[in-house]
């Protein structure tokens, strides 16, 4: 499930750096801050980044099988309130 590898991977980010995170909505950038005291930047150039990078998936990722590839669309827009709701767990 998405929100158990995300969370893995935010305790690992946490342990290791302390770069700013970019993350598209404020709300979870707030509740990744609380609970992992990770800094996130959620300003319009990252807004502008992540419409950019959602609008040329299927070319940065390349030959996933078209199954795979569904399973990630969900994935990537998947509400927010889940996965805040999922970092409170």
């Amino acid at each position: 499930m998405l929100n158990t590898w995300l969370i893995q991977l935010l305790k690992r980010v946490a342990k290791t750096t302390k770069e700013e995170l970019l993350v598209s909505d404020t709300k979870l950038a707030s509740c990744i801050k609380q609970k992992f005291d990770i800094p996130c930047l959620t300003d319009t150039p990252v807004q502008e980044l992540m419409r950019a990078i959602r609008s040329q998936v299927d070319s940065l990722i390349g030959d996933i099988p078209s199954k795979e590839m569904a399973a990630f669309a969900l994935g990537v827009c998947e509400p927010p309130d889940m996965i805040i709701s999922a970092l409170h767990m």
